[in-house]
């Protein structure tokens, strides 16, 4: 197993903000033909975060604040958030780009951490390992009424919420 470590240089995202472009730290970090075929039993470990940031306004209903389309190595995430029955759900998309080199990605492992004002990640984290063109939408991420509640910190004064969505593993074929 190949480990390759990445980290994300994200700039302060500020309210009103449509879209915000993620960059890592070095070129020579991301996935290419060389690292990809030296890799025999397909498997890649990866330390990637991305943070998505929503704003909650009086009504319940999110917007959002940092909207991104993180490209990484070819692959590309897209996020939806919403409110169904009091509770938090979140909708990712995972794209190959034509951008993408290497062996195309069969399987990913992700989880999925909501973040209090202090950084710290929720207890109850989402894990799931996802494949190409699916979406996967994640109900019940977490109670309105908790999200909210004040003294868990998960909501600033402003009204946003930040998860952070770490790409833990990907397997190839």
């Amino acid at each position: 197993m190949k480990e390759i470590q990445l980290t994300n240089q994200l700039g302060q995202i500020k309210p009103g903000m449509k879209k915000h472009d993620a960059k890592t730290a070095s070129h020579d970090n991301l996935l290419n033909p060389e690292t990809a075929s030296d890799n025999l039993n397909s498997e890649v470990t990866l330390n990637m975060a991305c943070i998505f940031k929503f704003n909650l306004d009086r009504e319940k209903k999110i917007h959002f604040i940092g909207y991104m389309d993180v490209k990484h190595g070819g692959l590309s995430w897209w996020r939806y958030a919403s409110i169904r029955n009091n509770k938090l759900s979140l909708r990712l998309d995972l794209m190959v780009l034509d951008s993408f080199t290497g062996p195309l990605p069969n399987k990913i492992l992700i989880k999925l951490e909501l973040l209090n004002k202090r950084h710290h990640q929720l207890n109850k984290i989402k894990q799931s390992t996802i494949q190409l063109k699916k979406t996967y939408i994640w109900e019940d991420i977490i109670n309105m009424d908790e999200l909210e509640n004040p003294s868990h910190g998960y909501v600033d004064d402003k009204g946003v919420f930040t998860f952070r969505l770490v790409v833990l593993q990907v397997t190839t074929k």
